[in-house]
């Protein structure tokens, strides 16, 4: 037994019989450190009459040894045991919990039961799920005892041995695969490496739920304070997009180990499963989405838009992932590999994210929009320009995300020590984006004014494309002419609007600081007169209606403006600040918003700020008074 166990390379194991049980079986069990294994009386017999059987059940249990399947296991039904429970209760208390402490109406129904439906997916998926993790760890043992043994001839003998064991009917509900179920996985393993649709169906709806939960959470309230939703945004978009990189790395490598070659038809069904799931997980059970929908009176048809796009870029990530991790593997190998370890998920995680910002609020940015369009438009039609005005909006973070899938795999390429070349590449890719585009910043500068702003971005977007081909097309050792190109376009695109914002900033006088702290409502009729309403809607004493709150937005310091230099294709130069580079800001999304106070009398306001008239706001907001914050 001691020959067997060093010959697989396993942990020291002590070993257990028990004579009067005259099954031919075995069990493995116990903690770190003191794993067991228990033969059983049948079993100890065959090893003179049949040694080949006898191992090979042996090679079985020490299999389950090295995969580490007693602690996944223990895990797998702790975890079961414990949230059935919770969910339960989450189910029942859903609808109550919005009906006692909502705002009430349609919108507060629809989040009540987006939570049940939420806990209800999560009761039905949790047993499903430690049924499939159970059964999964038998395939992998036999397949490790076959890699070991060097033929599955002895354990398929065993298996041909009519079943006596009572069965439950479903598939889906047996904790231990059937033998006819185990000789299959033998003769064909390649069911081992490649995910089905219902797997990762499961592993998107635990990862939209728990982005849900941690988007609402009212945890964080009293220990931040104003602060509190920033930084629920920052954890929720942090851990689902570092828990998202980790099963599109698990599903990448898989799929490499068992189809080296590649195959085509493996990405489909995984990818739609994913995207499906984060869809429920993060859209239909996610009580903020619900009541957006059901406050404009929308039933969520652009969910179906919504699934496609998360599927896409799902796809993406699979493809970004298999073409980067090669390059990754000789350095989490090497002498640095334990600070790659910890870059490389870092890295992964923030570039999921950032493109997480813009894909996970698609839902709410339709109920805005058909709110701004009156109500009348489709909601495909909605959602396409909802996407469309966000991406812009959002740029900031889509271009991060294309800096980051760019320089990983470049990284990954220069940071083994033989690859000075690489590195060299690397360094000559970076300085011509930076002077490219500190020469395109000193353009905009002197033309981004007035009427010639368009003309001025074309001529920008166009240099950049320029800039992108040559990079590409230059030969270099490594290869990655896309990685090269991207990065080049990116880095410059970034400089030029920082610089030329920058620039902006120090060469344009400031007005005089008003000593006031606050806006005042006057003031801002007469400044701007968009931005107040009409003056037969403000009552004696200038005080405000009931609903009419105001977004205010501070005006931008250097750092600030340097950061988000361009909004909707303009830069925000010192102020007054324009309509048009506010209105999206305002309305979208801004980086900082405050509701104004009025100053004593007489005394000029200190920001300038946007009102959303009372037409344009969901009646259940106007209602109960709420300011709009998106």
């Amino acid at each position: 037994m001691e020959a067997l166990r060093q010959r697989t390379g396993c942990e020291p194991v002590h070993w257990y019989a028990q004579p009067l049980d005259v099954r031919v079986s075995a069990l493995a069990f116990g903690r770190r450190g003191h794993r067991c294994v228990v033969l059983s009386g049948g079993l100890l017999a065959l090893r003179n009459r049949r040694p080949e059987t006898f191992e090979a059940v042996v090679l079985h249990e020490l299999a389950h040894v090295r995969n580490r399947d007693i602690d996944l296991s223990f895990l797998t039904i702790i975890s079961a045991r414990v949230s059935l429970p919770v969910l339960v209760l989450t189910v029942a208390s859903g609808v109550l919990w919005e009906h006692l402490h909502g705002l009430g109406g349609t919108g507060s129904l629809a989040a009540g039961l987006s939570n049940s439906l939420k806990g209800l997916c999560l009761v039905v998926a949790m047993p499903l799920t430690r049924r499939a993790v159970l059964r999964s760890r038998e395939y992998y043992a036999d397949a490790r005892a076959r890699q070991w043994a060097g033929s599955p001839a002895a354990l398929r003998a065993l298996l041909e041995v009519k079943e006596n064991r009572r069965r439950l009917p479903g598939r889906l509900l047996r904790v231990h695969p059937t033998a006819r179920q185990r000789r299959d996985m033998l003769d064909d393993p390649e069911p081992l490496f490649r995910s089905g649709f219902w797997e990762l169906l499961a592993a998107g709806c635990v990862l939209g739920a728990l982005y849900t939960d941690l988007a609402t959470t009212f945890v964080l309230n009293s220990a931040l304070g104003p602060g509190a939703e920033t930084a629920r945004e920052v954890l929720a978009l942090g851990t689902l997009g570092t828990l998202l990189a980790v099963v599109v790395a698990f599903f990448t490598l898989r799929l490499q180990e068992g189809f080296p070659g590649g195959r085509p038809g493996l990405l489909g069904a995984p990818v739609w499963g994913l995207a499906c799931g984060i869809a429920l997980g993060g859209g239909v059970a996610n009580p903020g989405v619900t009541f957006a929908l059901a406050s404009v009176g929308q039933v969520g048809a652009g969910l179906l838009p919504w699934t496609a796009l998360l599927a896409l870029g799902g796809y993406a990530a699979v493809r970004w992932t298999a073409a980067a991790l090669p390059w990754w593997r000789p350095v989490l190998r090497g002498p640095h590999a334990r600070a790659a370890w910890c870059v490389l998920p870092v890295a992964a995680g923030a570039l999921f994210g950032c493109v997480l910002v813009w894909l996970m609020e698609l839902m709410v940015t339709q109920a805005l929009m058909s709110t701004l369009l009156g109500g009348h438009a489709p909601e495909l039609v909605s959602f396409l320009l909802g996407a469309a005005s966000d991406a812009v909006v959002r740029s900031p973070f889509l271009l991060c995300a294309a800096l980051l899938a760019a320089l990983v795999p470049l990284l990954g390429q220069a940071a083994p020590p033989g690859a000075r070349a690489a590195r060299q590449a690397l360094g000559r890719t970076v300085a011509g984006a930076l002077r490219a585009g500190l020469w395109l910043a000193a353009a905009l500068a002197l033309l981004g004014s007035g009427p010639r702003v368009l003309l001025a971005y074309a001529a920008v977007a166009a240099l950049l494309a320029v800039l992108a081909v040559r990079t590409g097309r230059r030969p270099r050792p490594g290869g990655l002419p896309f990685a090269h190109a991207t990065l080049a376009a990116v880095l410059a695109a970034v400089t030029a609007h920082g610089g030329a914002a920058l620039l902006l900033t120090l060469v344009t006088p400031r007005p005089p600081r008003a000593p006031a702290a606050s806006c005042s409502r006057a003031a801002s009729a007469r400044s701007w007169p968009w931005a107040s309403p009409p003056a037969s809607r403000q009552p004696a004493g200038g005080r405000p209606l009931p609903g009419d709150e105001a977004l205010a937005r501070p005006r931008p310091r250097l750092f600030s403006r340097f950061c988000w230099g361009f909004t909707m294709g303009g830069v925000v130069r010192s102020p007054p600040v324009q309509p048009l580079g506010a209105l999206p800001r305002g309305i979208m999304g801004s980086s900082s918003r405050k509701v104004c106070e009025r100053p004593p009398m007489g005394e000029p306001p200190s920001t300038t700020y946007l009102r959303i008239p009372r037409r344009a706001r969901p009646a259940s907001l106007t209602d109960h008074g709420t300011v709009v914050t998106r």
